[in-house]
């Protein structure tokens, strides 16, 4: 993940998909708090088979 000019605006979560079998996904927080960035990693997510993303 590459971020690039982030703003206030930007915080919240976000969602990083892998195209694997069985589809994965993770789920970050993102918080951006002046010139600071923080992101915390909730959790890994899995998608059954097929279902879109």
């Amino acid at each position: 993940m590459q971020i690039k000019f982030a703003q206030q605006r930007d915080s919240g979560a976000y969602e990083c998909q892998v195209n694997t079998v069985p589809k994965m996904s993770m789920t970050f927080q993102l918080n951006v708090v002046g010139n600071l960035l923080n992101v915390c990693r909730n959790s890994l997510l899995y998608n059954r088979s097929g279902e879109d993303m």
